[in-house]
């Protein structure tokens, strides 16, 4: 027998929370899901899944993809891409059936474009896609009640063909842009080895489907042996339901088994009409073949009842004669099917939606979920009797069971749950453990548990490691109560008028109210659930004789009925208490509020009636009681409620929100504490008799609004209303701006009141010129810093400043030197020269200390008489000792003869730098044309001892402009009586006389030289020297040269 069933039933919820135990959750709403042998498939919106049979995830793959491959939207093939990569389709699944005998798994539904797509994949790795084919097998809607399942069809002895059954919400029409259309009941190939190729309706004759009425929906269909059984509901224009079951025998091919349609309806009440089936599952075991479904008596939710049948198939009768669904339609009258009657109703539950039916030895075992996220346990023994329901798994919140559950088939000690819209439970079927000694478990009627004595607990029977143990037997076991009654003297029954609330959360409520008569000598509240066979009591607090107070207990979802108890234990009165789901928070805001406290904020959920007060993690003792009444939102189920935050300790930055219910602690949210807000200052514009007023508060993360402030003016003690009306923002400051309305002439504000939460704010007019001030004074001890350091850049600015004026009138007087001639022109011996001298070096010159001056005499040089001046000598004729103050004395003298000239420095575009001098008025440019014609030419030295100087051209403008190497060469008008001197004085020359070097070094930038040998004077700047000092040491010396009547020799260019 293959039962493999797939049930399309897709329904919309909330978005899903925590649950109270863990369970699995999935991306996109739960669509279908199968079992087969050891593994769990899924198929959601987005993924389909493999998992385990203990839920562990094997693997999923992606249900988006591409449509190609077709010149048209029909011919296109669906085809799944990552999920980073664009796609433009997405895979509905309407069919997922485990083909375990072939090897495959089938999956079938719809694309994008409403075309049918159809897919075996590999069960060992659903990735691997075996075959596709564009295919519609199952309903052309994605929504839509209806149904698919493997039946197996006996062709002959021996011989079985596998068919996909697929059986089609009627009542729109079927057909789209890419399909004919579908009928009520098909039968599809599963492999092309059958006579019309894979997932074809072709069968040995034209006859291989079903019809049926308009609107028909089908809820379950199921094969044992040869027969298949399908359930469906019949709506009719009156609003009257017809619950029918169909039976098909599985032989010869696809048209017999269509043809051998015969039918039956289901009722559970006298009329036969009304009722709905929202549920069902098949009872394994018999003949007989029993029958378990879930109906919705007034044709909602609210009234569900679970409903034992024996559906049994009569084939005694005609085939093809039902008067709803036909293989071969025709206009005659069909006679009525027959009508069947339930043989028990086993359990009356509000909002039942699913049931699975098992076997546990001689017992029906019945797991139901309900649309409040329960799962119970209803256990029925072979007389039908009824034990205790129990509940074995409840969801925090409302989460509906989805319609089919199955059976963990690998230890079968587990149900799969799922919950929409997008997670799953793998429920234990039994708590054993929790029965702690034999009589408890005895007691609980669990055909599930059994005591073991190795173990001394109540365990699953296949635990326990031999066979000492001990289980129920295989019937019900009644239980004695007795009662005492006795008659009351005054004949005054406490009767209950009212109980508040009436509806809690499961974990019931605390002072509870009851109203009533004659309720003086009640001592006790007791509870009486429909699913719990153990009576609950709870003691009464308080009591004036018309109105007690008490605790309401803990319970499962359900109705509980109420009575009080006196003294002699006896019960009166008959009320009703509700039990639902526990509150739950889906949002707060805000998220946030100052350290003082006394914010209001709102919070967002479900069941938020059931709401006692609220609890900060830093104060658990403080609980806030909701200061707003329970709200609904619009177009919604959730609700809506205020309360005020706690003051939080120095320190506290965050503290958890938890609501109190009972005795319970449900966490909701985290609430960020942060410093008060800081009110700046306030301005104000009159705009007629109105007083508009602008607030600043500088920027946080408060998220303050407008309605969080009162706001009022003052004027001589007197306050005036401040409507707000908006707030805007920048970066640093938050503005909030209110109006004073018909303030009174001469209005002059001199005060703002500013209140939020439990705290007051005053602003006043002076506030800015207090904030001026204090601005001020924070500000002096700066400005008193950029003074000093203003100050010390220009003194440091001033002092390089006189250092480099110092440099250039040591520079002038190092240029301004004084030569001495010997008294006779051919007799005189020059001062030697030290034999060898260290070479000089431009960056750290050995030359004498800034200032020094060469202690060489005036007689060491060989001049003509016309260079002789009167300072040179003393009196009686011996040359006089060079001093700076004596070379001063004659810089003047030639300075106020010849005057200074001004230089002009340009930059041509090949990079070459032009010196131009300008004179002022009545002063003339030196004589550089000498007449020395008359004059000895000054012996040239040996060419092994001559240097060779080359300035190279001057850098392009726009950077400082620095000469390798610069040398100004002045020609003394005189013989000389040894050789030419070198460009540098730190090597002696050679043959006598030597030559005499007078060298001087500036304490500034600019390092010069200045050699005089026999009659040639020689000017050496260093590497550093810019065109312009270059110059202006050029120009000093070409005056001296030419004061002396000297003629120039070389020029600084080079």
């Amino acid at each position: 027998m293959i039962l493999l069933s797939g049930l399309l039933f897709f329904l919309w919820g909330e978005p899903g929370r925590c649950l109270e135990e863990k369970g699995f959750t999935f991306d996109g709403h739960i669509r279908q899901f199968a079992v087969a042998n050891n593994t769990v498939y899924i198929a959601t919106q987005e993924k389909l899944y493999q998992r385990s049979h203990d839920l562990i995830l094997v693997q999923s793959v992606t249900q988006r993809g591409i449509l190609t491959g077709g010149a048209s939207s029909n011919d296109e093939q669906f085809h799944r891409v990552s999920e980073k990569d664009k796609r433009n389709a997405t895979f509905s699944v309407n069919i997922l059936l485990p083909f375990v005998e072939n090897g495959t798994v089938i999956s079938c539904g719809l694309t994008d474009n409403k075309c049918g797509y159809c897919e075996l994949l590999d069960p060992r790795n659903i990735s691997n896609v075996l075959y596709r084919e564009r295919i519609l097998v199952g309903p052309p809607w994605s929504r839509s009640s209806s149904v698919g399942f493997l039946v197996n069809v006996e062709k002959t002895v021996g011989q079985t063909q596998t068919y996909i059954l697929t059986a089609i919400q009627q009542g729109e029409s079927t057909k789209t842009s890419c399909s004919p259309g579908s009928d009520a009941v098909n039968l599809h190939d599963t492999n092309d080895k059958q006579t019309g190729g894979i997932f074809s309706l072709s069968g040995e004759s034209t006859t291989t489907r079903l019809t049926s009425k308009p609107n028909v929906e089908f809820v379950d269909g199921f094969q044992i042996n040869s027969i298949i059984y399908l359930f469906s509901n019949l709506p009719s224009k009156d609003k009257r339901n017809k619950v029918r079951l169909i039976w098909l025998e599985g032989k010869t091919g696809k048209s017999y088994t269509l043809r051998s349609l015969r039918g039956a309806t289901l009722s559970i009440s006298d009329g036969g009409e009304g009722s709905r089936l929202v549920a069902s599952s098949v009872i394994p075991g018999g003949p007989p073949v029993l029958w378990s479904g879930v109906f919705s008596v007034d044709g909602a939710q609210a009234n569900t009842e679970l409903v034992l049948f024996d559906i049994s198939p009569d084939l005694t009768g005609d085939t093809d004669k039902d008067p709803d669904f036909c293989s071969t339609c025709t206009d005659k009258t069909k006679p009525t099917p027959k009508t069947l009657k339930p043989k028990k109703v086993l359990l009356r539950q509000s909002n039942m939606t699913s049931v699975l039916a098992v076997r546990q030895k001689a017992w029906m075992v019945f797991f139901i979920g309900t649309g409040d996220g329960q799962l119970i346990k209803l256990v029925v023994d072979k007389n039908y009797h009824t034990a205790c329901p129990r509940v074995l798994y409840r969801a925090n919140d409302d989460r509906q069971v989805f319609p089919k559950m199955h059976l963990d088939q690998v230890d079968r000690k587990h149900v799969y749950v799922p919950l929409l819209p997008n997670q799953m439970e793998r429920v234990p079927v039994s708590k054993c453990s929790t029965y702690t000694n034999v009589q408890n478990c005895w007691s609980a009627q669990d055909p599930y548990c059994v005591w073991c004595s190795s173990k001394t607990s109540c365990t699953f029977e296949d635990d326990c490691p031999d066979s000492d143990w001990v289980s129920i037997p295989d019937d019900s076991q009644h239980k004695m109560v007795s009662y005492k009654v006795v008659k009351d003297s005054t004949d005054q029954k406490p009767e209950i008028t009212s109980i508040s609330p009436s509806v809690v959360s499961f974990y019931g409520s605390n002072n509870a109210v009851l109203s009533g008569l004659n309720l003086g000598n009640v001592t006790r509240v007791r509870f009486q659930l429909d699913m719990n066979c153990k009576l609950q009591e709870s003691p009464v607090l308080s009591n004036t004789g018309e109105r007690l107070t008490f605790d309401i207990p803990s319970s499962n979802k359900g109705v509980v009925k109420v009575c009080v108890v006196l003294p002699d234990d006896s019960c009166h009165g008959n009320a009703l208490i509700t039990y639902q789901s526990s509150p739950s928070c889906t949002s707060i805001a805000p998220s946030s509020t100052w350290s003082s406290g006394k914010r209001k904020l709102t919070v967002t959920g479900s069941h938020l009636e059931f709401v006692e007060g609220i609890v900060h993690e830093h104060k658990q003792t403080d609980v806030r009681p909701p200061i707003q009444k329970v709200k609904p939102l619009r177009d919604s189920n959730l609700q809506t409620f205020t309360y005020e935050t706690p003051a939080a300790p120095k320190g506290i930055s965050t503290s958890t929100m938890s609501l109190k219910v009972a005795n319970e602690l449900l966490p909701c949210s985290t609430i960020n504490y942060y410093p008060e807000p800081e009110f700046i200052s306030f301005t104000s514009t009159q705009t007629g008799n109105d007083v508009r007023i602008t607030i600043q508060k500088k920027a946080d993360k408060l998220e303050m609004t407008t309605a969080e402030l009162s706001v009022w003016g003052v004027q001589d003690e007197k306050e005036y209303p401040c409507i707000m009306e908006d707030k805007e923002k920048s970066n640093e400051t938050d503005f909030f701006i209110c109006e004073i309305q018909q303030t009174p002439s001469a209005f002059k504000l001199q005060m703002l009141t500013i209140k939020y939460g439990d705290n007051t704010v005053t602003l006043t007019q002076n506030s800015n010129l207090l904030l001026l001030m204090l601005l001020v004074l924070l500000l002096i001890p700066f400005v008193i810093v950029l003074v000093v350091i203003v100050y010390r850049r220009k003194q440091e600015k001033l002092t390089g400043q006189m250092n480099k004026r110092m440099e250039d009138l040591e520079h002038m007087e190092t240029v301004d030197f004084v030569t001495g001639v010997q008294s006779h022109q051919h007799s005189a011996t020059p001062t030697s020269l030290p034999q060898k001298r260290k070479r000089t070096s431009v960056a750290r010159p050995s030359q004498p200390s800034p200032g020094q001056v060469s202690t060489d005499s005036t007689s060491s040089l060989d001049l003509v008489p016309s260079c002789q001046h009167d300072l040179l000598r003393y009196k009686n004729g011996h040359p006089r000792p060079y001093t700076l103050e004596l070379g001063r004395r004659i810089k003047t003298e030639l300075w106020e003869r010849l005057g200074r000239p001004t230089f002009i420095e340009s930059v041509s575009e090949d990079g070459l730098v032009t010196i131009h001098q300008r004179f002022g008025v009545g002063v003339h440019p030196p004589h550089y044309d000498v007449d020395i014609s008359g004059e000895p030419q000054p012996v040239k030295p040996p060419q092994k001892r001559t240097r060779n100087f080359t300035c190279k051209p001057h850098p392009p403008a726009g950077s400082d402009h620095h000469l390798e190497h610069k040398s100004l060469t002045t020609n003394l008008s005189q013989q000389a009586t040894g050789s030419a001197c070198q460009p540098a004085c730190d090597k002696q020359v050679e043959p006598d006389p030597p030559s005499t070097c007078l060298c001087h070094q500036p304490s500034g930038h600019l390092h010069q030289q200045i050699v005089a040998s026999s009659c040639t004077l020689t000017l050496h700047l260093p590497i550093s020297a810019t065109s312009l000092q270059a110059a202006s040491s050029a120009s000093d010396f070409h005056h001296l040269a030419a004061r002396l009547h000297l003629q120039t020799l070389g020029n600084i260019f080079d």
